[in-house]
């Protein structure tokens, strides 16, 4: 959205690119409902409150943007923030996830160390008797 209305496509194609570009059907249900309040005078922000799937702080950014005539620069800062949070939030889920793969593996490795050294202290008790 951000790149098409900086390169001055109006906001109703943005929105039709939108939402044939969305692969999540549910999405798209949405963008396209937006698409037709703003065709009949809405403000963007009001018909993305008025859906209750974008969260408050996107629709406040979004109507700030249309207030001050940034629309573009508005969505590009939403863009960021949500790439933040989602880089540090795979960061601390990796960061989790890696004691747990590191008892697993030392789990495998034991198993095969006690499966290769169990048949020779087989043999050995079996050489004593």
């Amino acid at each position: 959205m951000a790149t098409l209305i900086e390169s001055g496509v109006p906001i109703l194609y943005a929105l039709e690119i939108s939402e044939r570009s969305v692969s999540n059907l549910i999405m798209a249900e949405i963008v396209h409902k937006v698409k037709e309040d703003v065709r009949q005078g809405r403000t963007l922000s009001m018909t993305m409150e008025k859906s209750a799937f974008f969260e408050p702080m996107i629709v406040q950014m979004v109507r700030i943007g249309e207030e001050i005539g940034d629309l573009s620069g508005m969505f590009k800062k939403i863009h960021a923030f949500y790439q933040e949070y989602v880089e540090t939030f795979l960061g601390r889920f990796t960061a989790m996830f890696e004691p747990i793969m590191l008892v697993f593996i030392g789990g495998i490795i034991g198993i095969m160390v006690v499966g290769m050294f169990l048949p020779i202290f087989q043999i050995s008790q079996i050489g004593m008797n």
